[in-house]
């Protein structure tokens, strides 16, 4: 288990700006991808400043099946989710909105599954 990032995010201004160089800003998530080794990233918590905090999981090869069980435990033990300040409320937002199934389904052609689109009207 690691951290995602070890440092405060910039401020996507700062990024627009030049301020910071997205190659230069350490991200730990790598580790993973340079291991082949398979990992899931859990929400850990929030910064005093109220920023999300993330922690990765590294497993063994193939070794998927116990990471997501790994994951949704802590997830359902820790409840360390919640929407930013600036998010609006789904509830009000749903209220103002209808939810329909479209007419079409199409089927998935990877898998053979049937998949529904939803039509926000």
């Amino acid at each position: 288990m690691f951290p995602d990032v070890a440092v405060i995010p910039p401020r996507y201004a700062s990024i627009q700006r030049g301020e910071v160089i997205l190659d230069q800003y350490p991200v730990d998530t790598v580790i993973s991808s340079q291991s082949s080794c398979p990992s899931i990233s859990i929400p850990a918590g929030f910064t005093d400043d109220g920023l999300p905090v993330g922690v990765e999981l590294l497993g063994a090869p193939h070794s998927e099946p116990a990471l997501i069980g790994m994951a949704a435990a802590y997830e359902r033990r820790a409840e360390s989710r919640r929407p930013p300040a600036s998010a609006p409320s789904l509830v009000e937002w749903f209220a103002g909105h209808q939810l329909g199934v479209s007419t079409g389904c199409q089927l998935g052609m990877s898998r053979g599954l049937t998949d529904l689109w939803y039509d926000v009207q």
